[in-house]
């Protein structure tokens, strides 16, 4: 075996630059080794023999071992008439092979230092081999960087399902080196101290322009997972007209989304707009000035598709097309609209998004039909609340006691703020009308009021100044209240999905929330769903809720309940007590009396009574005896 390659074959490494004229004398006089049977071959690896592990080869063994003579000189030499070396002299030989080979050493350890690439290069090609200065293949390498990342998704409760998936980041100053200037990320970092898990996954994915279906628990940030890589993406102003659209299925929904954007925003000198009822009804979107002011567009879908018929904007150049709360906006009947405002943004660039707490299987699928090879982000358990609640159940028997219950709620203390969640606006008026007068601040928002009288309330709530909110599930989508405290659901949630977006208002940013649901005989068909949430989000349930039967899928029923009135329960509970008297007991005392002198006389107690029967049998008598006569 040829020394260099007995060399390379062992591990070691050469800087092929450096060693030139030592791997000449390794390789030199190839045809003179062939003839001369490899005997400079033999020689060099005998030289190189520091430790005496190397075996000679056939033709340098010969038939045997050489003989050695001693010359006349007193020199030995071997078969090959080459003079060997005395004692003292071989010792010394050693000793400076030794000391050579430890220099060797340091010098090969000084040159993986200093010369970095090169030391990979053993062909003297200039390309690497494949390994590191660590001698770790890249395949390794890949493999524990996929290893790391998983356990990090693992860690964090991130589940992601599709194909080359982006990194997830581990911190907001990671978005730097994926394009986000240094002025959005200054501001990004004094509002928020670290990402969330959805904001962690969502926004590489969005930042390579790949397609998204984002599902996280309520109040784990999924506005900032969409608004920040979309100011990230577009890179600052440009007079190009609305190149981004969030839509969302309600205005105070719209109207937070904006909040967030527009703290974003401070620095970047972007121009965001809400859609409403006031400047859709101007000129103010019209095809040449949006093109010269704004930038991203939100908007609730009804509103956006009016403007959109009568061309007072243009959504041509939209990049990203988000929609928040995309469950409820791809059912409910906005399915045209949403088509609508697809077909409308007609740019190559164009990318969708959905964000929802819920995504059921057949939203879902429906929404693939518009998206190219999206990826799958899901935080958490899969319809499941948060984890920050604390969930109960509390029966109430009847739709009277729920009223009862809650007033001995606010009895014993309460910690507001509050939501209470109601069926429908005639409910949430009539719940209204009765706690005014129990001396909290309360007040009711639903559709009936105008959208003045509902941003003020929101206001209000935030404020503080308002304890107590009856609202319905208009309320129940996307709003985030970060201090409420307690969610009662008045009224039994018509569905799983409802329940956990109304369980969804409290628990938010990481803080502690309860959630009490109110129900009744009337609601037992539906419970088991409600409980199945609650066991997935990890709170205790009895063990006679769990071996309840599951509701069969189909439309939703919703149940007649009576009216929320203290004194209409009073008379109904009164005309019930009155109904159960018999009445006929006064005439069963008169027949009595009739009847009397030939019962012996008859009480006149309750129409029951042997008397009163006595009574009535002998008026009977008394008719047919009349009958026979004529």
């Amino acid at each position: 075996m040829d020394p260099f390659q007995l060399l390379c074959g062992g591990g070691a490494r050469f800087d092929k630059k450096r060693f030139q004229q030592d791997i000449a004398s390794f390789k030199g006089g190839g045809a003179a080794d062939a003839s001369n049977g490899g005997g400079s071959s033999a020689r060099a690896a005998a030289a190189l023999d520091f430790f005496g592990d190397i075996k000679p080869t056939a033709a340098a063994a010969g038939s045997g071992k050489r003989k050695r003579r001693r010359t006349r000189d007193g020199d030995d030499v071997d078969g090959n008439g080459q003079k060997g070396k005395s004692g003292s002299e071989a010792s010394q030989l050693k000793k400076k092979r030794n000391s050579r080979a430890s220099d060797s050493d340091s010098d090969d350890a000084s040159s993986d230092d200093d010369d970095g690439s090169d030391d990979d290069d053993d062909d003297g090609d200039g390309d690497d081999d494949g390994d590191d200065g660590d001698g770790v293949s890249p395949e390794t390498r890949l493999a524990q960087h996929v290893e790391k990342i998983s356990l990090y998704r693992k860690s964090k409760r991130i589940y992601v399902k599709g194909s080359d998936i982006p990194d997830p980041i581990v911190t907001f100053d990671d978005l730097e080196s994926l394009g986000a200037p240094a002025k959005l990320l200054e501001t990004v970092n004094v509002l928020y101290s670290t990402p969330t898990p959805i904001q962690v996954q969502a926004a590489p994915v969005m930042l390579a322009d790949r397609e998204l279906f984002g599902i996280a628990p309520t109040g784990s940030g999924k506005t900032l997972g969409f608004a920040l890589p979309i100011l990230v993406a577009l890179k600052g102003p440009a007079a190009k007209g609305f190149r981004a659209c969030v839509l969302a299925p309600t205005r105070e929904l719209a109207a937070q989304i904006k909040r967030v954007f527009d703290q974003l925003a401070a620095k970047t000198r972007m121009q965001i707009r809400l859609l409403d009822k006031a400047n859709s009804a101007s000129r103010s979107f019209d095809a040449k000035t949006s093109s010269l002011k704004f930038d991203v567009l939100i908007s609730t879908p009804m509103r956006l598709v009016t403007s959109l018929q009568k061309q007072l904007l243009s959504l041509a150049n939209v990049q990203w097309l988000v929609f928040d709360e995309a469950d409820r906006l791809f059912e409910n009947g906005f399915e045209h609209q949403i088509d609508e405002v697809i077909e409308a943004c007609t740019s190559p660039k164009r990318r969708i998004a959905l964000f929802s707490a819920t995504m059921p299987p057949r939203v879902e699928e429906l929404a693939r039909t518009v998206l190219h090879n999206p990826v799958r982000v899901h935080i958490g358990e899969r319809n499941a609340a948060t984890v920050d609640v604390e969930q109960e159940l509390v029966f109430a028997g009847r739709e009277d006691g729920k009223l009862i219950a809650i007033r001995r709620y606010i009895q014993e203390g309460i910690k507001p703020p509050i939501l209470i969640f109601v069926q429908s606006k005639s409910r949430a008026i009539e719940l209204f009308n009765e706690l005014v007068y129990d001396g909290i601040n309360v007040d009711v928002i639903h559709a009936e009021r105008t959208q003045q009288q509902r941003d003020n309330v929101v206001k209000q709530f935030r404020a503080g100044r308002v304890w107590v909110l009856i609202a319905t599930d208009l309320m129940a989508r996307g709003l985030d209240f970060k201090g409420v405290n307690v969610v009662i659901n008045y009224d039994f949630p018509a569905n799983a999905v409802d329940y956990i977006h109304r369980v969804g208002r409290t628990g938010r940013a990481g803080r502690r929330g309860k959630a009490i649901t109110f129900f009744t005989e009337a609601d037992g068909p539906s419970l088991k769903s409600i409980v199945n949430v609650m066991r997935a989000s990890g709170c205790g349930v009895p063990q006679w809720m769990l071996e309840l039967k599951t509701k069969r899928k189909g439309k939703t029923r919703t149940i007649e309940r009576d009216s929320i009135n203290t004194s209409l329960n009073a008379d109904k509970q009164q005309g019930k007590r009155n109904s159960r008297k018999k009445p006929h007991s006064k005439r069963g005392a008169g027949d009595g009396s009739a009847g009397g002198g030939s019962t012996g006389g008859g009480s006149t107690g309750g129409g029951g009574g042997p008397a009163a029967k006595a009574g009535r049998k002998g008026k009977k008598d008394g008719k047919r005896h009349e009958k026979s006569k004529k």
